[in-house]
């Protein structure tokens, strides 16, 4: 399992204590150092430390506390670069998500069963369709990979690219129009991609999203939401402004989990998050403010 934090402690109580009631067997925790100049974040970070310290976890915890500040964007690349040389897979969560303890369960079981499939490429704990149900299991395939806690694999986080350089030969292909239901889904990511290979939005997700497009990885997703995102607010880093999504609640999953009978990307599910998540910012240059709905 994997932690993400930086400088918000009242956050993260909660979040431990989740951690310890899924008793996984070991932790490993991503700190970012303050920035330089911040008295805020030297107080904020070293209480956040501090807290992780002090907390009975009952596992095995692995500390990656840096000494200067690399932003999110790199403490996440590097982070997940240096843990799976050393693991198979792992359970990401930041410091602003609250779980349901079924997400742990769910991402587990997800994890062992495509561990080998090289068109999954994560898992995430986020359903944004508002009750509709997709499928006839537990869960459906999408094309969207959210970050409001998800998992993936050493086999498939070694594609990522930051950098997203194949994206001037790529944004001109066929393979990108087959991608996307419709001009106006096309026209979005293409201005969203072209600022991330520009340097103009400084994001993780945006480039591990389009990783997985070239790729052609998919992201396994509950039909059900399992996690709650807490960090919605002034001081956040990519949700500072609310919008409903702050008000999503997370729910159980059935004692057994159904498989469903095929997976296949659903077509329906992504066109409807496109619409009510991605879709709301279009035209509005706040493309920002979206990197925690990935």
């Amino acid at each position: 399992m994997i932690l993400v934090v930086f400088n918000r402690p009242n956050l993260l109580e909660s979040l431990l204590l989740q951690i310890k009631l899924a008793k996984p067997k070991k932790l490993y925790v991503l700190a970012d150092a303050p920035r330089s100049g911040n008295n805020a974040d030297i107080a904020l970070c070293e209480e956040v430390r501090k807290k992780i310290d002090n907390f009975d976890l009952g596992c095995e915890v692995i500390k990656r506390y840096l000494t200067t500040n690399i932003g999110c964007k790199k403490n996440i690349e590097t982070g997940l670069n240096w843990i799976f040389e050393q693991e198979e897979a792992g359970i990401i969560l930041e410091d602003d998500c609250l779980p349901d303890l079924d997400f742990f369960r769910f991402c587990e079981v997800m994890l062992l069963r495509y561990k080998d499939n090289p068109e999954i490429f994560s898992v995430t704990g986020n359903n944004f369709q508002n009750n509709k149900i997709h499928g006839n299991g537990s869960y459906y395939l999408s094309k969207y990979m959210h970050c409001w806690g998800w998992a993936t694999w050493r086999r498939a986080w070694k594609f990522y690219d930051g950098n997203v350089s194949f994206w001037p030969a790529w944004k001109n292909s066929l393979k990108w129009d087959a991608i996307h239901s419709s001009s106006e889904e096309s026209r979005y990511w293409l201005d969203i991609f072209e600022s991330v290979y520009s340097k103009k939005i400084d994001s993780w997700a945006y480039p591990w999203l389009a990783s997985s497009w070239y790729f052609g990885g998919n992201t396994i997703t509950p039909n059900v939401n399992l996690v709650k995102n807490m960090g919605f607010g002034y001081n956040a880093t990519n949700t500072q402004h609310k919008n409903g999504l702050e008000e999503l609640r997370t729910f159980v999953l059935p004692q057994t989990i159904i498989h469903p009978f095929s997976l296949e990307p659903n077509y329906l599910a992504d066109k409807y998050v496109f619409k009510t998540v991605f879709k709301m910012s279009f035209g509005k240059k706040i493309k920002n403010k979206l990197l925690s709905y990935l």
